[in-house]
């Protein structure tokens, strides 16, 4: 088979698991919706516990031969600190992210977020790492790219502010200005979505790691459970110390017990799962990454 179709059935391919990824990410929060007897800190925690613990180690334990014996060694450690660190950075990006939910709306939230994470995802590899492409035809194309998301970013701030207004006007005028929940909310996203390069670079600078799981047997598709494990670990500590606080402040760890909640664990499941599905290696972006990497020299 000539290479190019071999190139177009693996695109093809690729474009289907990301589309699927697409999906996922954006739909992991709808559970949200249905558990509103729960706080803001016990439906997230309950997400990230399975998220970014539970999930990415039974994977990992999984597919990984010699797991802890990958971190052990001194050539990978001071990679696994790195990952660590940026991992942590990433938690307080992923809080940002929960309260942007709660702040402007599931929907207006994603596509601030994920748009900002887009755009910040391309272009500091871009003029970081291949500085050199930053005037060549394929730097501008990425460059166009990037500003076609910021104009959407724009549109999407300018269309949630309108939405606000007409939502003040509605409101009787005895009680009072409306507070400017929108603006914060658009900071959170902001925050979220600039924040979500820090799990890139800890992906980036956990390559040591890759290598260490290849020297001891990991197949290639399944490597980068290696980093991300101890990389949603990190996450989740800053983000449970956040959820911590909330529970002391609002009395809301009963909750979690309250009656006619049971459900919500499944919930809390199903948002992890899916998640998890898209934003881990070997599933989603990360194995649609790994099918046209496979067979391009892009």
């Amino acid at each position: 088979m000539m290479p190019s179709a071999v190139f177009l059935i693996a695109s093809s391919g690729a474009a289907t698991l990301a589309l699927g990824a697409g999906v996922l990410n954006g739909s992991f929060a709808t559970p949200t919706r249905f558990m509103n007897r729960w706080q803001w800190e016990n439906v997230w925690a309950l997400w990230a516990v399975l998220a970014m613990f539970v999930l990415p180690w039974i994977v990992a334990l999984a597919t990984v031969p010699h797991l802890f014996a990958t971190y052990q060694t001194v050539e990978v450690r001071h990679a696994l600190l790195l990952v660590i660190a940026f991992g942590a950075g990433y938690g307080i990006a992923a809080i940002c992210f929960g309260l942007g939910v709660e702040a402007i709306g599931i929907a207006l939230n994603f596509a601030i977020a994920l748009g900002t994470a887009t755009a910040v995802g391309s272009a500091i590899p871009l003029f970081w790492f291949h500085a050199a492409s930053v005037f060549t035809q394929q730097g501008y194309l990425i460059e166009t790219g990037i500003a076609v998301i910021v104009i959407g970013i724009v549109l999407c701030g300018i269309a949630g502010r309108s939405k606000e207004r007409d939502q003040a006007r509605k409101l009787s005028e005895a009680k009072g200005p409306a507070s400017s929940g929108f603006a914060k909310g658009l900071v959170l996203a902001l925050v979220a979505g600039a924040g979500s390069a820090l799990q890139n670079f800890g992906l980036a600078f956990g390559v040591p790691l890759l290598h260490r799981a290849a020297e001891l047997g990991t197949p290639q598709s399944f490597q980068a459970n290696v980093i991300w494990a101890p990389l949603l670990t990190a996450t989740l500590i800053p983000y449970l110390l956040f959820c911590g606080r909330l529970w002391k402040k609002n009395h809301s760890w009963n909750l979690f017990f309250a009656p006619k909640t049971a459900r919500y664990w499944w919930f809390g499941l199903v948002m992890g799962a899916l998640w998890f599905s898209d934003d881990r290696h070997g599933a989603g972006f990360g194995m649609a990454a790994f099918h046209v990497c496979n067979h391009s020299h892009i």
